[in-house]
């Protein structure tokens, strides 16, 4: 399995494992040291992580509630209830998309650690830990998350 290890760890070789978990290490204002005190604070239930966000993101309590019921614990695997409602969180798409936790949280980092990330740190806790415990899907391929009708190469330069 992936673990926080591997989401600190910059040094790996991107040409031999091609592997892309998260924006973070490669924000222009990427800092290591708030990201392992990020990884460090307790783990908090879903919807006390999202409590600092409800004024960014349109019934998000709503959105948590609705997925934890959704939700049964063989549908979660080695996660938490809370684990996996935090990476559906990220990943569900919404209206706009400006208003999407993906779009606001990514926004948030590509900004720096400042104190607007601040508030994330509760719910970026839950979403690492989460990514950390999903299993390793091998050397040699790449991940991609698709957004359509928007190119962002020009923001991941080589």
């Amino acid at each position: 399995m992936a673990g926080v290890n591997a989401l600190l760890d910059t040094e790996d070789d991107e040409d031999t494992n091609n592997l892309r978990y998260f924006d973070i290490p490669y924000a222009a204002n990427y800092d290591k040291q708030s990201l392992s005190v990020i990884l460090n604070s307790p783990l908090l239930l879903i919807e006390e992580a999202i409590k600092p966000l409800v004024h960014l993101i349109d019934d998000i309590t709503t959105k948590v509630y609705i997925i934890k019921q959704q939700l049964t614990a063989d549908d979660t695997s080695d996660l938490t209830l809370d684990e996996f409602g935090a990476i559906h969180l990220y990943i569900s798409e919404g209206s706009p998309r400006t208003k999407c936790i993906y779009f606001l949280l990514n926004e948030a980092i590509r900004r720096g650690f400042s104190k607007e990330l601040q508030l994330w740190h509760p719910y970026l806790n839950l979403l690492l830990t989460a990514l950390g415990k999903l299993p390793s899907i091998g050397h040699h391929c790449t991940v991609y998350r698709g957004v359509r009708s928007c190119d962002l190469s020009d923001e991941y330069k080589d």
